[in-house]
């Protein structure tokens, strides 16, 4: 039971006040409100009863139907409002990345946290649910342990010499993982027998472990971004807080587009000819430089040539466009002059932008090593008789069951499964088919989260501006296809492999995300409109609903 739950002495009466409280301007019929808030019809006639009594709804009776709406004319409307805000804390507020994902890759890093980063940190991973289906993960962690966590990590950074540990650590580390690629490189997979093969992997997984201890810092800290900004400098604009926010290095996303441009420029001066032996000598460089790019947890796929050619191709046809730059170092020290913003606090921005440069670092490095997992599980597959798909759902630690041909639960896993890490007892449990179903529903009780309890979408503005559009829902990078010029583009989250679609459209929609996320950043970098934390954008706006996003207030409007 929550806090409003005791206070009213009604699970109903909470629910009911709530979703009024969310949606003060619309109205809804009887049996819609039954449905969206699950609640016994005679006990919802009762307590819609009791709340026109104070004056609290209002009821329309149009036949037989009835309609309720806030009353928002009630003396006391506001004052409740705020205090309910007020009751829903983010203490029960969860964290929840969606995307596509198969679980070999995604269960490593979920390895990291809860086994090792303890000791290296001496503080610990939040409890952590990852439910997959239909090819999605939900990963889920509390915001307020997160926000815990990331204050946590601060302080531990600004200790003594921490500072010059994790970075020379985040410099050493990467350099021994790019060493294991190179090793991995150097052998013939198919030639190494099963034991070579198996012991050339856990070198690999030790190695990648030990890289994520102190690359995983990097989502706790932006949760707490909010938190800091919130408490120390409330007066700041939704355009200042992204000046402050920016990084001031290149991300890899500037690089890539570097690249195209570098190849484009050449072209015009050549003639378009792609034939020619320096533009060919480009697009090679890219290639092995990028070949990654279009990889992520769900699937990989190598950049080819002939995929650099024809996005060159594109890209020539289009009109240019040229984007405001801005000194982002001298806008930031106006800031900090303008708001005699304290040493203290500065330092505190310094760190929040080194995370969030770590952040964009260790998403490029992840997308070159799901290409060096595919290839372990692709050799490992063949020799037990599983595709890379089935392959990309098996554990680490059964490996060595599937060289030796042993039944595994992949089926059922393929399905459904709930795996849940618990860093307090370094275990990780791993449920399939109807037992992961159990643990899902268990989660869902836990959460409390119903998107249905609020058909507004609105969130946190992260880069300011207004939009028309198409709506597109994008859960996996691999429907990038079906995104036009000119949509709205709205997802769980944003990463790198959104980019293309990114570039494409009009404005961008997310359900998490806070100041220094990836959508955030890029859609500065692009400078289009951007609203994240909507909490429910993906469950109300479907596929071809025409759409205004104002990101100078935060909300979504359907116009259809």
């Amino acid at each position: 039971m929550d806090v409003l739950s005791k206070i009213v002495a009604s699970n109903a009466r909470s629910k009911l006040l709530t979703y009024f409280n969310k949606n003060e301007d619309s109205e809804i019929h009887f049996r819609d409100l039954q449905k969206a808030l699950n609640i016994n019809p005679r006990q919802l006639t009762l307590e819609l009863r009791k709340l026109k009594d104070i004056s609290f709804v209002k009821e329309k009776k149009v036949g037989n139907m009835k309609f309720y709406r806030a009353n928002k004319s009630a003396f006391y409307f506001q004052n409740l409002k705020k205090f309910i805000q007020s009751l829903q804390s983010n203490e029960d507020e969860w964290f929840r990345w969606e995307r596509a994902s198969t679980i070999h890759s995604l269960f490593l890093t979920l390895e990291a946290a809860i086994n090792r980063m303890y000791k290296y940190h001496n503080f610990a991973w939040p409890f952590t649910y990852l439910i997959f289906e239909n090819e999605n993960v939900l990963w889920c962690d509390k915001i307020k342990d997160f926000d815990d966590l990331g204050a946590k990590i601060i302080n531990w950074y600004r200790k003594g010499d921490n500072k010059k540990k994790y970075q020379a650590d985040c410099k050493s580390r990467t350099v021994a993982l790019n060493k294991m690629f190179k090793e991995i490189e150097s052998k013939n997979l198919g030639k190494l027998t099963d034991k070579q093969i198996l012991n050339l992997y856990n070198k690999f997984r030790d190695i990648y472990l030990d890289w994520w201890v102190v690359f995983w810092t990097t989502e706790p800290v932006s949760v707490r971004v909010d938190t800091i900004f919130n408490e120390k400098l409330p007066k700041l604009n939704t355009d200042e807080l992204a000046i402050l926010t920016a990084v001031t290095k290149k991300s890899f996303s500037q690089e890539i587009e570097e690249g195209y441009a570098k190849i484009i420029e050449a072209l015009k001066k050549k003639n378009n000819n792609f034939q020619n032996p320096y533009i060919k000598k480009l697009i090679k460089d890219f290639q092995k430089n990028f070949y990654w790019m279009f990889n992520n947890y769900y699937e990989t796929k190598v950049l080819s040539e002939e995929d650099i050619i024809t996005e060159v191709k594109k890209r020539l046809k289009k009109k240019k466009t040229d984007n405001l730059v801005i000194d982002i170092k001298l806008e930031k020290q106006k800031l900090i002059e303008k708001y005699q913003i304290d040493e203290d606090t500065q330092e505190i921005i310094e760190i929040i932008e080194h995370f969030t440069y770590l952040q964009d670092f260790r998403k490029k490095w992840i997308m070159i090593t799901c290409h060096y997992i595919d290839k372990f599980l692709e050799e490992i597959g063949k020799r037990g008789g599983l595709s890379l798909k089935d392959m990309r759902y098996a554990l680490p630690n059964e490996l060595e069951l599937i060289l030796q041909r042993k039944p595994l639960p992949i089926k059922e896993r393929k399905l459904k499964c709930t795996i849940i890490g618990n860093s307090k007892t370094h275990e990780i449990s791993i449920f399939q088919g109807i037992e992961a179903e159990i643990e899902a529903k268990k989660f869902e009780e836990i959460s409390k989260y119903d998107s249905k309890t609020s058909t507004k979408v609105e969130g946190n503005v992260a880069c300011p501006g207004k939009a028309i559009g198409e709506v597109k829902v994008l859960m996996n990078p691999s429907e990038i296809y079906k995104v036009n010029h000119g949509d709205i583009l709205v997802t769980s989250m944003t990463s790198p492999d959104f980019i293309e679609a990114m570039r494409k459209v009009v404005a961008i929609v997310t359900n998490e995300g806070g100041l220094t996320c990836h959508a955030a950043i890029i859609s500065r970098e692009l400078n289009i409109p951007c609203v994240i934390g909507t909490k429910n954008a993906t469950q109300i706006l479907k596929d071809g609903d025409k759409v205004e996003v104002d990101a100078d207030k935060g909300t979504i409007t359907v116009l259809n």
